[in-house]
């Protein structure tokens, strides 16, 4: 195992040993995937304050406090 992992310093990610690729792929997805949810949740949460910014205006007997 220490001879895949010291050649991978000289061959790179393509030349890597299989079971090196597989652990850095099951650990990588996942941290992407959270990446990913998080990035989602702060453009879900920036589009929901600019649809709340818009002023409230009452005309006549119209309630309606949506946009």
């Amino acid at each position: 195992m220490w001879e895949d992992l010291l050649s991978t310093l000289d061959g790179g990610f393509r030349y890597m040993a299989r079971w090196l690729r597989t652990v850095l792929a099951v650990a990588g997805i996942p941290f992407v995937v959270l990446l990913a949810r998080g990035a989602v949740e702060v453009v879900f949460q920036t589009l929901h304050q600019l649809l709340t910014a818009v002023p409230k205006v009452q005309v006549g007997v119209d309630t309606s406090n949506g946009v």
